[in-house]
Protein backbone atom coordinates (compact mmCIF):
# COMPACT_ATOMS: atom_id res chain seq x y z
CA UNK A 1 0.00 0.00 0.00
CA UNK A 2 1.13 3.33 -0.74
CA UNK A 3 1.79 6.19 1.60
CA UNK A 4 0.51 8.80 -0.33
CA UNK A 5 -3.58 9.36 -0.42
CA UNK A 6 -5.17 8.45 -4.31
CA UNK A 7 -5.54 10.76 -6.75
CA UNK A 8 -9.28 11.78 -6.28
CA UNK A 9 -10.54 12.19 -10.10
CA UNK A 10 -13.86 14.01 -10.26
CA UNK A 11 -16.04 15.00 -13.49
CA UNK A 12 -17.24 18.79 -13.09
CA UNK A 13 -18.47 19.48 -16.98
CA UNK A 14 -19.64 17.94 -20.32
CA UNK A 15 -20.13 20.28 -22.97
CA UNK A 16 -21.01 19.44 -26.29
CA UNK A 17 -17.72 20.85 -28.68
CA UNK A 18 -18.35 19.70 -31.96
CA UNK A 19 -20.84 17.52 -34.04
CA UNK A 20 -19.44 14.03 -32.84
CA UNK A 21 -17.24 15.36 -29.65
CA UNK A 22 -17.72 16.33 -26.32
CA UNK A 23 -15.14 18.38 -24.10
CA UNK A 24 -14.73 16.95 -20.41
CA UNK A 25 -13.70 18.82 -17.31
CA UNK A 26 -11.94 16.83 -15.01
CA UNK A 27 -10.90 17.96 -11.02
CA UNK A 28 -7.88 16.68 -9.77
CA UNK A 29 -6.76 16.07 -6.34
CA UNK A 30 -3.28 15.23 -5.92
CA UNK A 31 -1.05 14.37 -3.21
CA UNK A 32 2.34 16.97 -3.94
CA UNK A 33 4.88 14.11 -3.34
CA UNK A 34 3.18 12.39 -6.35
CA UNK A 35 2.58 15.46 -8.61
CA UNK A 36 5.45 14.40 -11.07
CA UNK A 37 4.48 10.88 -10.71
CA UNK A 38 0.71 11.67 -11.89
CA UNK A 39 1.86 14.16 -14.51
CA UNK A 40 4.26 12.01 -16.12
CA UNK A 41 1.50 9.10 -16.78
CA UNK A 42 -1.04 11.95 -18.28
CA UNK A 43 1.57 13.13 -20.49
CA UNK A 44 2.56 9.80 -21.68
CA UNK A 45 -1.27 8.89 -22.50
CA UNK A 46 -1.76 12.59 -24.39
CA UNK A 47 1.63 11.03 -26.47
CA UNK A 48 -0.04 7.72 -26.99
CA UNK A 49 -2.89 9.00 -28.23
CA UNK A 50 -3.74 8.26 -32.48
CA UNK A 51 -2.49 11.05 -34.68
CA UNK A 52 -5.07 12.45 -37.36
CA UNK A 53 -4.16 11.05 -40.76
CA UNK A 54 -3.23 14.14 -43.26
Amino acid sequence: MSAFPATTVRVTGIEPFTENKVRITLEMIVDVNRLAEVSSEMLRATVKRPQKKK
